[in-house]
């Protein structure tokens, strides 16, 4: 169904039904079920579920003041399954299995080999219940912010085996990162199936999918002065769902933090250590 459904607009739509404020007792029936349903730990949540005045309010919750700790130089960068963090291959990186997408495709929205030598990525799955909010795995000069435009293909497990090159189709944000000591690294969000929008604090202006049924959006890039400093565990953006977040460093990078390698998926929180 999802190859005839008008992804983008539909996923828009939802966004805006999710911002929907009702009748407090209709929120409170709507926000109880979806809580129960995905099995939200709300004891983590900064404020009390009858706060929450739309679904939108509640996904986009924060966490208790102190709740997670960074560890480390090199940390999770959100809440979450890390499908896996390893050394990349001749620029590919799995998808899914025997699913490979090319790094720099995903990174430039091109193949652009030779631009981006990537030598590590390390991916991070958000589901429904989970916090939704993405931090600076690490701390750097924050290059620039990049917004790919795309379709929102679901990016659980079923499409992730299904669908080639998923993670190049779909919309997503990308933060460059340079580091004092030479390295580059780059986080980027990914945009899916019911994700109405992407914000960040960096660019409060900004947010993805927001043309509904207008003109589709052009590929847009910003850069920041050097001393734009973003620190590790530093709010880098939101999801208005469940979506993605892709950690990409280079050589120089991965020697200096040398992370971990992980092939199996496992539960991680916001601030774990990437590291050995």
């Amino acid at each position: 169904m999802l190859l005839i459904v008008p992804k983008n607009l539909s996923s828009y739509l939802i966004g805006r039904i999710s911002k929907i404020k009702a009748p407090r007792f209709l929120v409170r029936m709507l926000l109880k079920s979806f809580v129960f349903h995905f099995k939200i730990n709300m004891k983590e949540a900064e404020k009390d579920l009858s706060s929450y005045e739309s679904l939108e309010d509640l996904f986009t919750r924060r966490l208790k003041s102190g709740l997670r700790m960074t560890e480390g130089h090199f940390c999770s960068a959100a809440d979450g399954l890390l499908i896996h963090s390893s050394s990349v291959s001749h620029g590919e990186v799995i998808q899914a299995k025997g699913i490979t997408y090319s790094v720099n495709e995903f990174i430039f929205g091109e193949k652009k080999m030779g631009v981006f030598s990537p030598a590590w990525v390390s991916t991070i799955y958000l589901s429904p219940k989970n916090y939704h909010r993405v931090h600076a795995p690490f701390s750097g000069h924050i290059e620039s912010f990049r917004y790919i435009p795309g379709t929102l293909w679901p990016v659980n497990n079923y499409f992730s085996n299904r669908v080639i090159g998923l993670y190049t189709q779909n919309e997503r944000i990308v933060f460059k990162f340079r580091f004092s000591f030479g390295g580059i690294g780059y986080v980027v969000m990914v945009g899916a199936f019911g994700v109405g929008r992407m914000v960040t604090p960096i660019i409060p202006e900004f947010f993805s999918n927001n043309y509904g049924l207008r003109a589709s959006p052009t590929m847009k890039e910003w850069i920041f002065p050097e001393e734009k400093i973003i620190s590790v565990g530093q709010e880098l953006g939101t999801f208005m769902l469940g979506s993605t977040v892709v950690i990409a460093i280079d050589q120089e990078t991965k020697e200096r933090f040398r992370p971990k390698e992980v092939h199996e998926k496992k539960e991680i929180l916001l601030g774990e250590s990437l590291t050995k």
